[in-house]
């Protein structure tokens, strides 16, 4: 089987111009502009993201000097993990030992 790539003969007037529903030489050319354009897109997105970022103008940092931490609520954790603590003890004095078959 000899595959002939060559595109001495080729004409996009007589491969867009077919009144065939089923063209695979058209389709592929479909298929790759497509797929180039979708590729073009993509970096012509990336080099705008890229440009963005290092220039500064997109994720600006805040100095930690004007940062205003708050300390840890310690009462606030420890109430909380408290209340899970009670949740837990509550819950296994929920279980019941065996089941009846409301079957029966």
């Amino acid at each position: 089987m000899k595959l002939n790539f060559s595109f001495e003969n080729f004409s996009f007037k007589t491969v867009f111009t077919s009144q065939k529903l089923i063209s695979p030489r058209r389709d592929w050319i479909i298929l790759l502009a497509c797929a180039a354009l979708a590729l073009g897109a993509a970096l012509t997105f990336d080099a705008f993201m890229y440009t963005q970022i290092t220039s500064g103008e997109m994720y600006v940092s805040v100095n930690k000097d004007q940062l205003d931490l708050q300390p840890l609520k310690t009462d606030q954790l420890k109430a909380i993990l408290d209340n899970f603590q009670n949740r837990s003890v509550a819950s296994t004095s929920l279980k019941v030992g065996t089941q009846i078959d409301p079957s029966l």
